[in-house]
């Protein structure tokens, strides 16, 4: 990234949400308001926007290769489920699909079958784990209770471990916070709110 340039993003997910008829949070709003709330950015320029549709394939069951085409990033649906982030996922599929076609150039070894197997095994567990929280959290909750989660883990966690959970799948400093979780949602009930 360029110094003092931040990309700020939001998505929709195919999952439905709990209240997604009362809602009327555009992509737009959602950006706006993470720059506003979270970031706490008062001056600040938009200077692209941009988007599209990702399909996405539940369980990493795309193709990876057919007829000497071989697929890398979002067409093997190399996007963190929960997160929505790609280009990581995008340079990793290339790089280990770039060793199978080497190997395909130089001996002739048609291998490619290998490639989706040892990306399957090196990120399936935390695709399905990504895949089974963003269900849950989407379709299980609603905008006021997402909220709450989201304020929890603002107020609760920096910065870098938010982003270590939701990106690299490191989940140890949210695990240790799981009582204090606990008891905030209990409190929550108690006082007969949802959390």
């Amino acid at each position: 990234m360029e110094n003092k340039i931040l990309k700020v993003g939001a998505g929709k997910t195919h999952i439905k949400s709990k209240d997604q008829e009362k809602t009327n949070q555009t992509t737009k709003k959602i950006t706006e308001k993470i720059i506003d709330e979270y970031l706490k950015a008062k001056e600040y320029k938009i200077i692209d926007k941009h988007g599209g549709i990702i399909r996405y394939s539940i369980g990493l069951k795309d193709k990876f290769y057919h007829n000497k085409v071989v697929a890398v990033g979002d067409a093997v649906s190399a996007i963190n489920p929960r997160g929505g982030e790609g280009i990581r996922y995008a340079m990793q599929t290339a790089e280990l699909a770039s060793k199978y076609i080497c190997k395909y150039i130089t001996t002739g070894e048609n291998n490619f079958d290998e490639y989706q197997k040892k990306w399957r095994r090196k990120k399936l567990l935390k695709w399905k784990l990504s895949e089974y929280s963003g269900r849950r959290m989407y379709s299980r909750y609603t905008d006021i209770q997402v909220e709450n989660r989201l304020q929890f883990f603002h107020k609760n966690f920096s910065t870098e471990d938010m982003i270590q959970s939701l990106f690299n799948f490191k989940y140890n400093k949210i695990f240790a916070r799981v009582f204090q979780y606990g008891f905030l949602k209990l409190s929550f009930l108690f006082k007969k709110e949802k959390f």
